[in-house]
């Protein structure tokens, strides 16, 4: 469980990170590529509160 938790507030990090990029991106390919990995990781967030048993 407290790798879960540690690895949620990672996932929360890195996807306001990859929000700011695409903010910042100057192509739309960039803006596809960050995109890609905030659906990556939000998959990755489901799944790991879906192991903790919250109903999103």
């Amino acid at each position: 469980m407290n790798q879960d938790n540690a690895r949620l507030k990672d996932i929360q990090i890195l996807k306001k990170g990859y929000g700011l990029k695409v903010l910042a991106a100057e192509s739309k390919e960039e803006v596809e590529h960050y995109y890609s990995k905030i659906d990556e990781l939000t998959a990755e967030e489901t799944e790991i509160l879906k192991r903790c048993d919250v109903i999103i």
